[in-house]
């Protein structure tokens, strides 16, 4: 390919980029679309949920102007007064926080606003006229009266609500009431879920004030919409079976499907050599290399919620979690290199002949090899296991259509106490679904990252919030995965029996 070449490649490549008001090729949603565009002119609270990677952000570029809105990115750790601190400054507020002054009042903040301009002598001089005023940032009346009196009132869009911690949502919720009856202000919460349950009795509360809009995948005529606008644009039609092709692997995914697009519009470019060669086999191959680069970063996250240390079970006897075979026919584990050595040097040295000189420390010499013993050597009939794995193993074997729907703790729990989890001791059933409730949290502490699963609380259900996560499913064998994640949780055990042991010292 000559450098003309590569450089129109590179043009049409660049038209699958994401600009700040959102994706260059888009397409009308029509019904999605005008419901939005009718919420926005409403003025109730608006929610946009749905699954990862299927629009939702789009839709708020393509219909909000950026100067009509203050964006907040929600994390763990953002505090409701933090929330509002970005609000106020993003309205052109000068805040010094000064201290937190009771745990009732929380942070208070010497805010400083612009209320206008002097000319001194017009042309020469400008002198910015301010006014110094305390609020406390996690009252809402406070940030209500600074807002209405100053006529700030723009949209707070809170992105990733879902990450906020409960008691923080929580918070924000219980000030929609006030906000909405005393101010303009509106709050746009973006979230990733299925079933937004924090909303469920926050509607009762806030007596109907919030509209809600599910972003779901795209329908076989929005893809065929889309389909025909990148041909349109790129001038590169995408053929029926090539069509047919990414609609079946994505299940209606935007965001891969996009990505399969722009695979197939550069690689079929008349300037790329191929014109009218590049077909649905292409497509396939295409998609395994997006599944197998999605399924990377996947995996490492998996694998290390798999292995959370804080998520484990005790056995009585070994017992290999994961594979389901029966407690009493479970091999004797292998006994690692370093005990076996201890071992061995402590029956030398109890068949060493009698000698009176050496019998103090041949005495101090088993005591040091029989303390060392005991540290690597698990007690009898106390042995760990991941239950993040066991979860993992069961999660994982389901339909992609049962996980979208919803698994209960309840149909986990018994599936799990049967099976893989069956000889584990000190676990009832209340305590194995407080533990699976911290397994959708212990998402946080993945690396990379993960936010696949979402504890439904109106049913308890863990439920799968990544639609990306469907299709990748539907790209991998359940086998293989299991396999890759017991293998993690084998090179990790020796780990998890270490820290139980620090963590019962601890206990004593």
């Amino acid at each position: 390919m000559n450098q003309m070449q590569s450089g129109a490649v590179a043009q049409l490549d660049s038209l699958f980029e994401t600009t700040r008001k959102g994706p260059q090729i888009a397409i009308e949603r029509t019904d999605l679309d005008a419901r939005f565009i009718t919420a926005l002119a409403g003025d109730k609270h608006i929610l946009v949920h749905g699954p990862a990677r299927l629009g939702k952000t789009t839709l708020l570029k393509k219909h909000l102007d950026a100067s009509s809105y203050c964006l907040v990115e929600c994390q763990s750790g953002l505090k409701k007064a933090d929330i509002y601190r970005i609000y106020l400054a993003d309205g052109g507020l000068s805040l010094d926080v000064e201290k937190r002054t009771s745990k009732k009042l929380g942070a208070t903040a010497s805010v400083k606003w612009l209320i206008g301009s002097a000319s001194a002598d017009a042309g020469r001089e400008t002198e910015a006229l301010t006014r110094s005023l305390t609020i406390d940032l996690g009252n809402a009346s406070d940030v209500i009266r600074l807002c209405v009196e100053q006529s700030y009132e723009r949209f707070l869009v809170l992105n990733n609500f879902q990450q906020l911690a409960e008691d923080v949502a929580l918070d924000v919720i219980g000030d929609l009431g006030a906000f909405y009856e005393r101010s303009n202000i509106r709050f746009v919460f973006v979230g990733v879920t299925n079933t937004p349950d924090k909303f469920i009795a926050l509607d009762q509360r806030t007596d109907g004030t919030i509209e809600s809009l599910c972003v779901g995948p795209f329908s076989e005529a929005e893809c065929d919409a889309y389909f025909d606008r990148v041909g349109k644009i790129t001038r590169i039609p995408l053929p029926p079976d090539v069509r047919q092709k990414i609609v079946d692997i994505t299940q209606g995914n935007i965001w891969l499907i996009s990505k399969l697009c722009r695979s197939f519009v550069t690689q079929a470019a008349p300037s790329n050599g191929s014109a009218g060669g590049t077909s649905a086999a292409f497509i396939s191959t295409a998609a395994a290399n997006l599944v197998a680069s999605l399924g990377a970063a996947y995996e490492r996250g998996l694998a290390a919620l798999a292995t959370n240390s804080d998520l484990r079970v005790q056995f009585k006897t070994e017992t290999d979690v994961g594979s389901g075979q029966d407690p009493e026919a479970a091999p004797e584990p292998e006994e690692p290199a370093d005990v076996k050595v201890v071992r061995e040097a402590l029956a030398a040295l109890a068949n060493l002949p009698e000698d009176a000189d050496r019998d103090e420390r041949r005495t101090y010499v088993k005591q040091q090899l029989g303390e060392l013993l005991e540290e690597h050597t698990p007690a009898e009939d106390t042995h760990y296991k991941f239950l993040g794995l066991a979860i993992l193993s069961a999660l994982v074997q389901k339909k992609p259509d049962q996980l979208e729907q919803g698994v209960t703790a309840g149909e986990l729990s018994k599936e799990l106490q049967a099976g893989v989890l069956a000889g584990a001791t000190a676990l009832d059933e209340q305590k194995l679904l407080k533990m699976i409730r911290r397994f959708v949290r212990a998402q946080d502490d993945a690396q990379p990252q993960l936010a696949i699963f979402s504890y439904r609380s109106e049913d308890e259900s863990i439920v799968v919030t990544d639609h990306a996560f469907l299709v990748f499913l539907q790209n991998r064998d359940p086998g293989d995965l299991l396999d890759s994640l017991r293998d993690a949780a084998e090179e990790n055990q020796y780990a998890l029996e270490s820290y139980c042991k620090r963590r019962a010292r601890l206990s004593d």
